[in-house]
């Protein structure tokens, strides 16, 4: 390929160099080439051989990057200077959920001392590490698959159905960039999803007594050694049991959406997630959630909306200084900056960090991503809108 690339050259050279071949250099720069000939050309020949080296590299990057995703930001946001933190899990200072007389293994209980949160208590937790990745690499075999299945159905629709077949490629692409996010940091990420199982289980103690303690106990069970399967067909059931009792079926769709989002199926997760809103519109954990699907999917009015609903609902519960106020604030600004409203994004970020300071400290990881959201937006703000 080197000679080659010489003789390509060299021809090239001399045909620049003879004034009646009609090329278009000016007569004082043919004159240079001509003059540098002797070296232009394997100074040449060098950099399109390390070119050619060099692009089979940069694809490859190019092709694993986009495999892997942009995890952190939610799809449809093509502003690449900063990416924004969601806060989510644990909400040091929630009310006290109380579990029974020192069972530790009732739940999760919330202690407040001083503007210091503690996390008290345990739950006993059967899911592994080496399931939870096991359970991720199987969800990856099935998206793919559906993947393919969808693809195929791509050449035979019609248009209204393509437009449900390129809606469901859209969603499978974002579960796919979940799964390759936390499968490139297992342990963070089972860290994360135990943290938030734990919760839920605790969460559960408000419908004891709504629904039967049996039914519930099991629902608990199946969720601690996660078993999901399990765990959604018992909360379907309390569902059915529980038509009367609007809180307890809201707080089974609830879970149901947690079952789905865990097993990132964002569709049907988002589908229960509303349910549980529509039953119980006042509760800002349903709200939330709701809010957090959406934005993952894409509808960031949507996600807006629920997430100015959980704000006024905290703000109530819990006046303006305490954490789940901040982590409203931090959600909310990052569909502002989805959206474009740089400085109401700002305004939130900067609000929610000075909560997450004072009652968290400057080392808890709320505090932390509230801190890198409230830098990043004005670092990264398009000039047109500083005015």
């Amino acid at each position: 390929m080197d000679t080659n690339l010489r003789e390509i050259l060299s021809a090239l050279t001399a045909w620049l160099c003879d004034p009646a071949s009609g090329n278009w250099l000016p007569p004082g720069l043919r004159d240079w080439v001509c003059a540098h000939q002797a070296w232009l050309v394997p100074v040449a020949v060098i950099l399109l051989m390390t070119v050619f080296a060099l692009v089979p590299w940069w694809w490859r990057r190019r092709s694993s990057a986009a495999e892997v995703g942009p995890a952190s930001r939610p799809r449809g946001d093509t502003n690449t200077a900063t990416q924004i933190e969601v806060v989510t899990g644990d909400i040091p200072g929630a009310p006290t959920i109380h579990t029974g007389a020192g069972d530790i293994r009732q739940g999760t209980r919330y202690e407040t001392r001083g503007d210091t949160y503690h996390i008290g208590g345990d739950v006993h937790i059967g899911v592994l590490p080496e399931q939870y990745a096991a359970d991720l690499k199987e969800r990856e075999r099935e998206v793919r698959a559906e993947e393919r299945e969808v693809r195929q159905a791509l050449h035979q629709a019609h248009a209204e159905e393509r437009v449900k077949l390129e809606q469901r490629l859209q969603d499978l692409e974002t579960e796919k960039a979940e799964i390759a996010r936390r499968l490139a940091d297992t342990e963070a990420s089972y860290q994360n999803y135990i943290a938030g199982l734990k919760q839920r289980i605790a969460e559960l103690e408000a419908i004891r007594g709504q629904v039967p303690n049996a039914l519930l106990d099991e629902a608990r069970e199946a969720l601690a050694q996660g078993d999901q399967s399990q765990a959604d067909r018992l909360f379907a059931q309390i569902r059915e049991q529980g038509t009367a009792v609007i809180q307890a079926v809201a707080e089974a769709a609830y879970q149901r959406s947690q079952i789905a989002r865990d097993e990132i199926r964002y569709r049907q997760a988002y589908e229960h997630g509303r349910r549980a809103v529509r039953l119980a519109p006042e509760n800002s954990r349903y709200l939330t959630g709701a809010g957090e699907l959406a934005q993952i999917l894409g509808d960031y009015q949507a996600a807006r909306d629920y997430y100015e609903q959980a704000l006024a609902r905290d703000l109530a519960t819990y006046g303006e200084a305490h954490p789940a106020v901040a982590r409203d604030r931090n959600n909310l600004g990052g569909v502002w900056y989805t959206l474009g409203e740089y400085e109401q994004a700002i305004a939130c970020f900067e609000q929610a960090l000075a909560i997450f300071e004072r009652k968290l400290g400057s080392e808890h990881p709320h505090t932390r991503a509230a801190a890198l959201n409230a830098g990043g937006p004005r670092a990264g703000q398009p000039s047109h809108h500083d005015d």
